[in-house]
């Protein structure tokens, strides 16, 4: 991928909200992550009145894709925000570029999350699942490949990003009932190996 997934996931939000209010949507308007959400924008206030969820929630799919998959999922309003979940089809193609893109994790650099990443990553290759915290997880592990500053889209440091990923990472299956949780792992190779990838390179770069 030329331009990070953070990236182009926040264009197509502020393309399809400009095409569905009118409004033009700046990139500084965007905040990825969001507090309790995987994005989302900060609305004026007139028009975050005027702006139906439910509405918005019907017509996600006109948005610009990302990564050839529609990118956005769910949606809802908190105050002047308007958070976004961002879609399994668009993870899964997010993990797939990463995968076909990044060469393997040679060593765990120290890393805790790394080396479970490493060892998760011998389940073999799965579809991201349809789990909250393996979702939230890879969507953190795949911001390492966003820069600090993009035109007028700013995120996080680098390092911060790194400590963000590595906690969803380890705590992903938290969510899961116990007795679950073996299940969902036999399913977690491919987001494993993507998020090992993105960890390494993260790590190397900084050396």
């Amino acid at each position: 991928m030329s331009e990070s997934v953070w990236c182009a996931a926040a264009r197509a939000l502020c393309a399809g909200l400009g095409r569905e209010t009118g409004v033009h949507f700046p990139l500084s308007a965007v905040r990825v992550p969001a507090r309790g959400a995987d994005m989302g924008a900060y609305l004026p206030r007139d028009t975050a009145r005027r702006l139906a969820p439910d509405a918005l929630r019907t017509r996600l799919d006109a948005f610009p894709p990302v990564c050839g998959a529609v990118p956005f999922s769910e949606c809802r309003m908190q105050g002047d925000f308007l958070l976004l979940t961002i879609s399994l089809p668009l993870l899964d193609a997010a993990k797939d570029a990463t995968l076909a893109t990044l060469p393997p994790a040679r060593e765990d650099c120290q890393s805790l999350a790394l080396n479970r990443m490493r060892l998760l990553a011998r389940k073999g290759p799965a579809p991201c699942p349809d789990a909250a915290g393996v979702r939230r997880a890879l969507w953190l592990a795949l911001g390492l490949g966003a820069t600090e500053e993009t035109g007028e889209l700013r995120f996080a440091s680098t390092a911060h990003r790194l400590r963000e990923a590595e906690a969803a990472l380890l705590c992903m299956f938290e969510g899961t009932p116990p007795r679950e949780r073996p299940g969902l792992a036999a399913h977690c190779g491919g987001v494993a190996d993507a998020a090992g990838r993105l960890l390494y390179r993260a790590y190397t770069e900084r050396m």
